[in-house]
């Protein structure tokens, strides 16, 4: 009888924004496969305090940088502010740091606040980054205060890298 492969198990949420960069929720153990299958450089974590040993160690040893940004826990404000997006932003659009993995603990809100802004940045219309945010919203809306932080999100202090990704701004 033949031996049963491991399932590939995504993180919860995952999800392709552009080509190379990917969010979701905090990848456990059993994700690492599957992150694997997409050769990582990067992984970018907003979570409160450190990552676990096991997702340090998984890196380590597949040779992705790990950046950890710290974000407040949830709640039902925004847990970002405008130097931190910025510091995203530019992580997410250096071709150099391509394949990255952004997360937080649940691949939502603030994961999801982070990849609007990436959106207004590409000149997305408004209505269009709200519904992809609300595909991963468990409540089914955004906060207040979260669609009034990416309306005021202006980049300040953003420096887009060089060379930034061909996806940015096609055409």
């Amino acid at each position: 009888m033949a031996d049963i492969i491991d399932p590939l198990i995504p993180p919860y949420r995952f999800e392709r924004v552009q080509n190379r960069l990917y969010r979701g929720g905090y990848p456990k153990p059993r994700n690492f496969r599957f992150l694997r299958r997409q050769r990582l450089k990067t992984i970018v974590s907003l979570v409160p305090g450190d990552c676990d040993n096991a997702l340090t160690q998984f890196c380590e040893r597949e040779n992705i940088q790990r950046i950890n940004i710290k974000v407040e826990s949830p709640n039902d404000n925004v847990t970002l502010n405008e130097q931190t997006v910025s510091q995203c932003l530019e992580l997410m659009t250096d071709s150099t740091k391509m394949p990255l993995y952004i997360h937080c603990l649940d691949g939502s809100n603030v994961t999801g606040v982070v990849v609007m802004c990436l959106r207004k940045l590409q000149l997305w219309r408004v209505t269009s980054l709200q519904n992809e945010y609300l595909r991963f919203e468990q409540d089914g809306e955004i906060i207040p205060e979260e669609s009034e932080f990416v309306e005021m999100y202006l980049g300040n202090g953003l420096i887009l890298p060089n060379p930034y990704v061909d996806w940015l701004w096609p055409g």
